[in-house]
């Protein structure tokens, strides 16, 4: 599969996730898609679900950088998980562009 191919499948999975997640509220509930850009074949793939938070913002256009990678973004989660490659040295993993 070529970039363009699967740029153009993820980001129909992107859409369909966003829709689902307006049909059931969205982050008035907790739901918030919140990808990277489509990588061919990665060094790692990080799939989780949390439980919402504070920060109500939502995200519908598709994302140009994995967010949960920069510094000083604002989900726990992320700030976790840049934390921990960090120490492990492997935060270039994380990075996209």
């Amino acid at each position: 599969m070529n970039q363009a191919t699967l740029e153009k499948k993820i980001k129909k999975i992107y859409h369909d996730a966003n829709a689902y997640a307006d049909q059931v509220g969205g982050v008035e509930y907790g739901m918030n898609i919140l990808l990277s850009p489509p990588i061919k074949g990665p060094a790692l793939m990080v799939v989780s679900l949390q439980g919402g938070g504070a920060d109500r913002r939502r995200q519908k256009c598709w994302p140009d950088r994995f967010v949960y990678a920069d510094d000083g973004n604002p989900y726990p989660f992320g700030k976790r998980m840049r934390k921990d490659f960090e120490e492990l040295i492997l935060l270039d993993v994380l990075k996209t562009k």
